[in-house]
């Protein structure tokens, strides 16, 4: 693949941010009862956590396979699979390369996405100074990208409360948080 997916200027701000920031990129645990419930509802036999961070998903589940930029020993890409995970990514992604990365997040997508963004700033700066996300759009717009860069998936917007809580895969009302399941049409 030719396609350029983080400058190298991004790659050593995220390798210097995971080091400072202890807590970065350690999360993502706590998506582990929704993707469980996405697991069986869609009978998910591999799963990509792409955006790895430090892995706190393998604690969950151990077959899972991670990639992330930003980290070395992660950072080669990786294969196809079932599900593809991609929490608390995308917001970080340089703007003049999200559709590059949406792109290859399609190319991977075997039979669903998770994929979770928020809207505003983190209040975590990276070493440069600037807040790390930086895409700060309104959920509208998300999943309106989305749908453009996934045309073949039914996308709905789950409530994440329910999702992270109890594994709920109900979807939500308002367009204030998003938690975009994505499924391949048949």
């Amino acid at each position: 693949m030719d396609r350029k997916l983080i400058s190298e200027y991004m790659t050593d701000q995220n390798e210097d941010f995971h080091t400072l920031l202890e807590e970065y990129g350690t999360f993502s645990g706590k998506w582990a009862k929704g993707i469980n419930s996405i697991k069986i509802k869609y009978n998910i036999e591999s799963m990509l956590d792409y955006g790895a961070g430090k892995q706190a998903l393998k604690e969950f589940f151990p077959d899972i396979h991670s990639y992330d930029p930003g980290i070395p020993a992660i950072s080669f890409l990786p294969s196809p699979a079932d599900l593809v995970i991609c929490t608390h990514v995308l917001e970080h992604v340089e703007p003049e390369l999200l559709d590059n990365v949406l792109q290859h997040i399609f190319e991977l997508t075997k039979k669903c996405f998770l994929i979770s963004v928020n809207d505003g700033p983190s209040n975590k700066f990276l070493p440069d100074g600037r807040d790390s996300n930086l895409i700060q759009e309104d959920m509208f717009w998300w999943r309106s990208v989305l749908k453009y860069h996934f045309p073949s998936f039914d996308i709905s917007n789950l409530n994440r409360f329910n999702f992270v809580k109890n594994g709920s895969l109900v979807t939500k009302k308002d367009n204030s948080k998003g938690t975009f399941l994505g499924v391949r049409n048949a």
